[in-house]
């Protein structure tokens, strides 16, 4: 009696005694039959704080039912063979194999679809041996169509999310970005920007081309020129060459205004003011000869605000309020809470719409260091990703070695060129920036070490630095044991 199931229409007898043992059995006999169609394939998710996992799920071998049509195509359209008999003849499942047949075969309709009807089209013009190719199509389109989500994860409402979703490719905005081809000569570049209606009608259709510009990649010195918006070029042209006609006869004045900096208590602001001269381009000038005030070398902005934990991941600790902020994860594994995931060992950052999060690392040294690092979103559910780039503070001024943007779920890596000169108290910062001042999910992973070329040829690698004491104190002594090396700011406070 102990093995009998009761059922909505009768009895059966189980080897098992439990509800559990009986659920077992009936989820084991369901995997038995998908097991007869699919293959087996791994699919890595995010469970919790194990990190990404296989899911030992099977999938359609879709190459093999993309092949039975293609093979079979004529014999099913004159009707000598039916779906039930190909797939009889495959070990194929005969309700997939009808649902594929007839969506290949069905022709466009007035709605249409621009990915069926271009996938239809493909089919009629396939052989047997194209199979593979056309089921790569469908896979890449999958994998924009639809997104695993991490598992245990609730909700804002407390609703456990479904594992698999569907992810619409539309957007309503894309950046586009043209690196110009190298060009020898005077040669004439053409640059077109077009839309299409995707055929289906004009209606509607508005599309703005936002500040297209010219950016430009820094100099041997790290210096990038800012932006020139397209429209600004014609204008642009006409003024820089009234600045040469007017400001060149005039270069005799600018090296005097320079000779007057040591003695005198005035900026170059106000020296230019004084003696009529353009202040950017003496400024200009003051740093191709190397005469000029010291900068101030100054870091503020510090988070005063320790963020101690995350309610149950006590491994997770850092600075800031909500936003902006600077966490770490002192554990071996990564952890995932709310949408994002704080790798091992890592560092994340996070912008506020008005401020930056800012990690800085003030010289203990005199002498030359290479940097490198990188940054990523962790927090790809959302968002549209984060600006961020690199800068080194000496006396001469601030200059950026790296810079960029990443998309959501995107990353990048830096290694600016070259060795740089850097004196005790310089200061290289790492900064993490929201695109649009639009700073959800924008949590950012961060890597920076910075490499002592001579010397004792010491590694400050800051990762590794912060971790285990990140809140011990606000700014951080290094593992050196020099005081103040690492400091965690939210600027719109930049250093000076």
């Amino acid at each position: 009696a102990s093995h009998a199931v009761l059922l909505p229409d009768g009895i059966t007898f189980s080897a098992g005694r439990s509800r559990r043992d009986w659920t077992d059995e009936h989820l084991a006999a369901i995997r038995d039959f998908y097991d007869r169609f699919t293959t087996s394939t791994d699919i890595f998710v995010n469970v919790g704080g194990a990190g990404k996992l296989s899911n030992e799920g099977g999938a359609i071998p879709l190459p093999q039912y993309l092949a039975a049509t293609l093979e079979e195509r004529e014999a099913l359209k004159s009707g000598r063979k039916t779906i039930s008999m190909v797939a009889s003849e495959r070990s194929l499942n005969a309700k997939f194999l009808g649902t594929l047949w007839q969506t290949l075969t069905t022709g466009p309709t007035a709605s249409g679809s621009l990915l069926l009807d271009d996938l239809r089209e493909k089919w009629q013009q396939a052989k047997p041996a194209d199979a593979p190719k056309l089921a790569t199509t469908i896979e890449q389109a999958q994998k924009q169509l639809w997104k695993f989500n991490s598992i245990g994860q609730l909700t804002e409402g407390g609703k456990q999310k479904i594992w698999m979703e569907p992810v619409s490719p539309i957007v309503t905005q894309q950046q586009v970005r043209l690196p110009l081809p190298a060009t020898t000569g005077n040669p004439t570049l053409a640059i077109y920007l077009s839309a299409d209606d995707l055929s289906d009608g004009r209606e509607e259709d508005f599309v703005i081309w936002q500040r297209p510009r010219f950016e430009f990649k820094p100099d041997a010195s790290g210096i990038a020129h800012p932006p020139i918006l397209l429209r600004d070029i014609p204008g642009l042209v006409g003024k820089v060459q009234q600045t040469i006609d007017r400001e060149l006869p005039r270069t005799t004045r600018y090296l005097e205004a320079l000779a007057k900096i040591p003695g005198s208590d005035l900026s170059l602001d106000e020296i230019a003011k004084q003696d009529g001269l353009n202040a950017p381009l003496l400024k200009q000038w003051s740093s191709f000869v190397g005469i000029g005030r010291p900068a101030k070398r100054n870091i503020q902005g510090h988070f005063t605000t320790k963020q101690l934990r995350v309610h149950g991941h006590a491994e997770v600790n850092g600075w800031g309020p909500q936003t902006p902020n600077v966490l770490v994860n002192r554990s071996k594994e990564d952890i995932s809470f709310l949408t994002l995931t704080v790798p091992a060992r890592g560092v994340t950052m996070h912008p506020s719409p008005t401020q930056e999060a800012v990690a800085h690392w003030r010289s203990p040294l005199e002498g030359k260091v290479r940097i490198k690092g990188r940054v990523a979103d962790v927090d790809d559910v959302c968002g549209n990703g984060a600006a961020w780039r690199v800068e080194l503070l000496s006396e001469s001024g601030t200059v950026t070695l790296a810079q960029g943007e990443f998309d959501n779920g995107g990353k990048a890596t830096f290694q600016p060129k070259g060795e740089f000169t850097v004196r005790r108290g310089d200061v290289v910062s790492l900064v993490v920036n929201s695109r649009n001042k639009d700073h959800g999910c924008d949590t950012t992973h961060v890597e920076l070490t910075l490499s002592e070329i001579d010397g004792k040829k010491r590694n400050w690698d800051l990762a590794s630095e912060v971790v285990d004491r990140i809140v011990d104190s606000n700014p951080l002594p290094d593992s050196y044991g020099n005081t103040e090396t690492w400091h965690f700011c939210a600027t719109g406070n930049n250093p000076k």
